[in-house]
């Protein structure tokens, strides 16, 4: 949560009011890409189990030129992610 905070303006640091979302065991939370999210430390005894899956469209294409992910090779400017970090989950044309 203290990255949150480096982004944001003086005033923004001010208006800002973070809003718990607290999930119970196999509960799910869905937000739009640009929504401000993070959470703070774990203070339980039991680990923190998470799994994070970002949907897109067919076609997105890669803006920089280093790897997205660990593993993943690097895409050139322009390239549409695809393979196996990238599937694609649902075909409209079928």
């Amino acid at each position: 949560m203290d990255s949150i905070h480096e982004a944001l303006t003086r005033d923004e640091r001010a208006a800002f009011r973070a809003v718990p979302a607290k999930l119970k065991r196999g509960e799910a939370s869905f937000h739009h890409p640009l929504c401000v999210h993070g959470s703070l430390a774990n203070a339980s005894d039991g680990p923190r189990r998470a799994c994070v899956v970002n949907y897109f469209a067919d076609g997105t294409t890669a803006t920089c030129e280093e790897p997205l992910l660990e593993g993943q090779p690097p895409n050139r400017p322009g390239d549409a992610l695809c393979g196996q970090f990238f599937p694609l989950t649902f075909d409209a044309g079928n």
